[in-house]
C-alpha cells in the first residue's frame, strides 16, 4: 500500500475515533445531568428512577414526606409513595410525581365509593394537580361525584354522562355523551370520588354494559374511546401530584444556601398560584440536573446543539460556565449572532480576494494564449522539416513567430486577443496566395 493511501486511511480512522469520542462524551454528559440520588443511595426501583429529595431510607430522602417504599415482591420491583398501596410511575425534580389511582365502579345502581385517596393515605405536603388532572365519568346512564378538602375546607361536585344511541358517542370527546370531565380545584390534599348508575328504564345495553366508572386521571394519559362503554381496560389510572419543600427553610429574596434545600448553581422559587406554604428549587439558566443535590446542576454546553445557541453557522461558538460566547472567524467582523450583527467579511480581505482572482485570470489567459501559439508554431516547424514550407511562405513563418512573441508579452495592452490572432493568420495566408497549394497545406496545418 502506498504511503499516501496509508496516511489517508489513518486519517479516516482517527476521524471516526474522534466522532465516537464526541458521542461518548455527549452520552456521559447527558447521564450526569440526569436527576440522581444521593451518593451511596438506591437510585432506582425496578424500572423507575428515584431522584433526591426522594429516597428509600432516612439517609437518602430529605424528610419522611419523600419516602419511597420499594416493594421487592414484584418482578420487577415496584415503588410506592410512603407506605401506601399507590404505585409511583414517575418522579420529576420539577415538583411533580405520578401515582396510580383506583377506579370507582357501579353496575348495580347502588353507588360505589372509591375511597382510594382519602382512606388509603393523606397527601400531607403534596396536593393533587388541578392543571394536569381531570375528574372523569364514563357511562350512558351515569353520574359521578368528587369530594375533597384543603386547609380545613371541603367541596363537592360532579358530572353526568348520558347516551341513547352509539351514534351520539364520539371518540376522544368527553362532553357528556358517554363521557364527561370536569376540572378540580387547586391544592386538594385528599379526595374521594363515587360512581352512580341511574335505574335502567331504557335499555341501552346493546352498546354498553350499564356500568359507571369514575376516576381522576392525568390529562396527558387518557383519551376516551367508545369501546370503554363495554369494557374499561384499566382499573387504575395515573394522576399527577404536586410537591414542594416545607419545613426546611424558606425562599425569599434574601435567602441563601443555609436557608433552603437548594444547592450550587440553583435557585429557589415559589410555584405560581400556590395556595399553601412551600418552595421548589431549579437549576440556574445554563445549567441542568438535580438542584437538590450538591453539584447536581451541571453546565450545559450550548455549542453542541445549534438550537441552544444564537451563533452564526460556520463561525465560532465558545462555551462558558452557564452560558456561551459567539465570535466571527478570522477575516470577518461582527458579534457573530444570528439575531445581532452577524459576521461580515473585512474590507481588506475582500480587496485581496478580488485582486488575487483578477491576477489569476490574467495569468491563465496569457498562459493559454502562449501555449496555443507555440502549438501552432510547432506545427509549422513540422511542415518545414517535410519541405512543405518554401521561400514563398517563409515570411509567413516569420510573421507567425512575431505574433507568438507578441502574445507572450505580459503587457495586457500589447497582447492580441484570440480573435485577432486568427484574423492575422488568415491575412498572412491571403497575402501569399500566389502559392495556392502551399497555402492550402499551411492552412490545414494551422487549423489542426
Amino acid at each position: 500500500m502506498k504511503l499516501r493511501e496509508r496516511v489517508e486511511k489513518f486519517t479516516d480512522s482517527m476521524e471516526l475515533v474522534s466522532q465516537l469520542l464526541v458521542v461518548e462524551m455527549l452520552l456521559i454528559t447527558a447521564a450526569t445531568a440526569t436527576p440522581q440520588a444521593k451518593d451511596g443511595c438506591q437510585h432506582q426501583c425496578g424500572d423507575y428512577e428515584i431522584p433526591f429529595p426522594f429516597g428509600t431510607t432516612p439517609a437518602c430522602y430529605l424528610n419522611e414526606d419523600f419516602l419511597i417504599t420499594c416493594n421487592q415482591t414484584y418482578n420487577p420491583p415496584k415503588p410506592f409513595l410512603r407506605k401506601t398501596l399507590n404505585p409511583v410511575t414517575h418522579i420529576s425534580v420539577d415538583g411533580q410525581l405520578q401515582v396510580l389511582s383506583t377506579v370507582a365502579k357501579d353496575c348495580n345502581g347502588g353507588g360505589v365509593t372509591s375511597g382510594n385517596l382519602e382512606s388509603k393515605f393523606d397527601l400531607k405536603k403534596f396536593s393533587i394537580s388541578n392543571n394536569d388532572n381531570k375528574f372523569t365519568v364514563i357511562g350512558c346512564k351515569s353520574y359521578g361525584t368528587i369530594q375533597g378538602g384543603k386547609s380545613g375546607r371541603s367541596f363537592l361536585t360532579g358530572c353526568i354522562s348520558l347516551c341513547d344511541d352509539i351514534k351520539d358517542v364520539e371518540n376522544g370527546s368527553c362532553t357528556g355523551a358517554g363521557c364527561c370531565q370536569i376540572d378540580i380545584p387547586r391544592g386538594l390534599q385528599h379526595i374521594n370520588f363515587t360512581a352512580y348508575s341511574f335505574d335502567d328504564e331504557d335499555n341501552v345495553s346493546k352498546f354498553n354494559n350499564n356500568c359507571t366508572y369514575a376516576f381522576v386521571v392525568a390529562k396527558s394519559k387518557f383519551s376516551f374511546s367508545s369501546s370503554y362503554l363495554n369494557n374499561l381496560p384499566n382499573d387504575k389510572f395515573p394522576i399527577v401530584l404536586d410537591w414542594t419543600i416545607t419545613g426546611d427553610g424558606n425562599c425569599t429574596e434574601r435567602s441563601n444556601k443555609s436557608d433552603n434545600a437548594c444547592n450550587e448553581n440553583a435557585v429557589c422559587y415559589v410555584p405560581k398560584d400556590q395556595q399553601r406554604s412551600g418552595y421548589r428549587c431549579k437549576c440556574k439558566d445554563g445549567y441542568q440536573g438535580n438542584p437538590y443535590l450538591s453539584h447536581g446542576c451541571l453546565d450545559i454546553n450550548e455549542c453542541e446543539n445549534s438550537t441552544l445557541n444564537d451563533c452564526v453557522y460556520g463561525h465560532i461558538c465558545e462555551n462558558t460556565e452557564g452560558s456561551y460566547r459567539c465570535r466571527c472567524r478570522k477575516g470577518y467582523h461582527g458579534d457573530g449572532r444570528r439575531g445581532g450583527e452577524g459576521c461580515f467579511a473585512n474590507p481588506f480581505s475582500v480587496t485581496v480576494i478580488v485582486l488575487g482572482t483578477g491576477i489569476l485570470f490574467l495569468v491563465l489567459l496569457c498562459s493559454s494564449s502562449w501555449l496555443y501559439l507555440m502549438w501552432k508554431k510547432r506545427k509549422l516547424d513540422k511542415l518545414k522539416e517535410n519541405n512543405i514550407v518554401n521561400d514563398g511562405n517563409k515570411k509567413q513563418l516569420e510573421a507567425v513567430g512575431k505574433l507568438a512573441t507578441m502574445c507572450a508579452s505580459l503587457n495586457r495592452e500589447e497582447r492580441p486577443t484570440m480573435r485577432e490572432v486568427a484574423m492575422e493568420l488568415e491575412r498572412l495566408i491571403m497575402m501569399h496566395g500566389h502559392n495556392l497549394q502551399d497555402n492550402v497545406e499551411l492552412r490545414a496545418a494551422v487549423s489542426k
